[in-house]
């Protein structure tokens, strides 16, 4: 189970994401869950020990990232004009102010 509200869980499991491609500061229990119901998912952890203890169970639609300092807030933007369907964030910094912003209509 994600770490999210029981009321969160359950509207996003009356969603579709199967097409869907997922970007999460932060990873554990979501990561998994994501994954199982994504097409895709970039998941960057900034803690060492998290990383090497989650990096053997993620399934293979999973790009798993360590990042450091300011590289770990930054790293949404490695991918240049890559767009993500989901953005979670339950990462260690500031990582609102780098998600990418679609133009407004």
């Amino acid at each position: 189970m994600p770490w999210f509200t029981y009321p969160m869980i359950d509207f996003l499991e009356q969603l579709d994401f199967s097409g869907c491609s997922v970007f999460e500061y932060g990873s554990g229990n979501s990561t998994l869950y994501w994954a199982k119901r994504a097409k895709s998912v970039v998941a960057v952890e900034d803690h060492r020990g998290w990383f090497e203890r989650m990096k053997p169970k993620l399934p293979s639609n999973v790009e798993y990232r360590f990042r450091e300092g300011d590289g770990y807030p930054a790293a949404i933007g490695e991918d240049e004009g890559r767009r993500y369907d989901v953005i979670v964030i339950d990462g260690s910094r500031a990582c609102l102010v780098r998600a990418p912003r679609r133009p407004a209509a």
